[in-house]
């Protein structure tokens, strides 16, 4: 029996962009939220008719949600001691 230990597949994979890659800018996101998982829905406000395009839907399960939301509020919380706090607008 052998004593060596087999990385795991999520331990440094490599990025590879996919034929499909699309790169696109948000300023307006959306959430619907079921008992399996959450969908996120990007768009982007246009100003000028106030109609909102939405861009991609990216569906994921709500215990990779909760790692995304720790990740990018880490994020913030890092931009912001860099550059200072972000002000948010009053919407609403």
């Amino acid at each position: 029996m052998s004593t060596k230990q087999k990385t795991a597949p999520t331990e440094n994979p490599q990025n590879v962009k996919s034929e499909g890659y699309v790169s696109i800018y948000a300023n307006n996101t959306q959430l619907q939220t079921s008992a399996f998982d959450v969908r996120i829905i990007f768009g982007e406000i246009a100003l000028d008719t106030k109609i909102i395009e939405q861009k991609v839907s990216v569906v994921m399960s709500l215990h990779h949600a909760k790692v995304f939301a720790q990740l990018l509020s880490d994020n913030v919380r890092s931009y912001e001691q860099q550059v200072g706090e972000l002000k948010l607008p009053n919407v609403g």
